[in-house]
């Protein structure tokens, strides 16, 4: 079984023989011939073996720019190099470990971590059947993020969300616990997910209605609104929120009059229980 690890503008770039490196398997791999990697801190300079940092590319198969988007050649190249946007690092065999988007890391009172990681810590729910965890912007502005999520129930009409936080509560770091739990009739996908531009204007009445204050739910629409958005030069879609209210201590939406505030994540993937056989 081989792996691989690629953009659409670097594709094919590192390959992962699963038979022959079954030690590697928390890895995507190693550079394919031809194509170098470096782990870059946020200026561009090499970071040490072992260290986190973007994955940069430069291959022969490497785009060389994008059509007329100057601006985004300008964002994505640095010099020879592509940047991935990914986070990960390298081990001295050339091994890469991918740890995450690097839009998708989540700073929750000064401590970082991806959605995967909580993911992988919570592990399968019991009347679960799929739930992303992403970073949304705290309103109060003192924990930068607080991280959410949003499940897909096996049975909707008997599901209530008290057994997903218990079990947040019960296998997750407090830092790591989700803050809201978003119910949602299906989960939008990325790169073949047709389905996210039909799901979003339910996802988001959704989403609105869930978190709405009980003595605002009356009120013309507001809190979340959710819409897709071309992600050029990733693999996928992003999600974009635009928020536009605040949380209560009791975890519900107030909305007012705030100045709307954007933010985005890239992770909607499903979460099969197999993903953690």
């Amino acid at each position: 079984m081989l792996w691989q690890y690629g953009l659409t503008e670097c594709s094919r770039a590192l390959i992962l023989d699963a038979r022959a490196r079954p030690d590697k398997l928390h890895t995507v791999g190693c550079p394919t011939p031809g194509v170098e990697v470096m782990i870059a801190d946020p200026d561009g300079a090499a970071r040490a073996t072992g260290e986190s940092g973007e994955i940069l590319l430069d291959a022969p198969q490497r785009a060389r720019r994008y059509w007329n988007r100057p601006d985004m050649d300008r964002e994505r190249f640095h010099g020879r190099w592509l940047r991935t946007g990914d986070i990960g690092r390298i081990d001295d065999e050339g091994f890469v470990t991918y740890l995450g988007r690097q839009d998708d890391m989540i700073n929750c009172g000064g401590l970082s971590y991806f959605p995967a990681e909580v993911e992988r810590e919570l592990g399968p729910v019991p009347g679960v059947a799929e739930y992303i965890i992403a970073g949304v912007p705290d309103p109060r502005g003192v924990m930068e993020h607080v991280p959410w999520a949003f499940v897909v129930p096996e049975t909707a009409d008997s599901w209530t969300p008290g057994g997903f936080a218990r079990a947040a509560r019960d296998r997750l770091p407090p830092h790591m616990v989700p803050r809201n739990i978003v119910r949602l009739p299906s989960m939008p996908l990325i790169a073949s997910g047709s389905r996210i531009g039909a799901a979003s204007s339910d996802v988001s009445d959704r989403v609105e209605r869930r978190h709405r204050a009980p003595d605002e739910r009356r009120r013309p629409h507001q809190g979340l609104r959710m819409s897709p958005r071309s992600n050029v030069g990733s693999l996928g879609r992003r999600i974009e929120l635009t928020w536009l209210g605040s949380i209560s201590p009791s975890g519900s939406i107030r909305t007012g009059n705030a100045r709307p505030k954007r933010f985005s994540f890239s992770r909607c993937v499903s979460m099969p229980r197999s993903a953690y056989a």
